[in-house]
């Protein structure tokens, strides 16, 4: 199982989230994201294939560190376009849309 980040932080989720891909860990992956999505195996199985066939896009950190908020953040990658949405969920940052899709 990997690790659960160490840092409350949209970045600290984020690199948990790929980390977790790598370590083809679900169960762990699964957490990072919003109850509501609802995210189980099949979701997992995907986002494990698009990270072993394909670089993920770069994130640009400096903008999105620049605009979180109190319980929504953006997460932008280079060239300011919006990858994902992370909100606040029990106190841990997750991400609340399928972005790989």
């Amino acid at each position: 199982m990997v690790a659960q980040p160490t840092t409350n932080t949209v970045q600290g989720t984020y690199e948990a989230i790929v980390a977790s891909v790598e370590a083809e860990d679900c169960d762990t992956f699964a957490t990072y994201f919003t109850d509501r999505l609802d995210i189980g195996e099949e979701e997992c199985l995907e986002a494990i294939d698009i990270y072993t066939n394909y670089d993920p896009p770069p994130i640009d950190w400096e903008t999105t560190n620049a605009n979180v908020g109190e319980d929504e953040a953006k997460v932008y990658m280079e060239g300011t376009r919006t990858l994902t949405t992370f909100v606040k969920e029990d106190g841990m940052w997750k991400a609340d849309t399928i972005y790989w899709r």
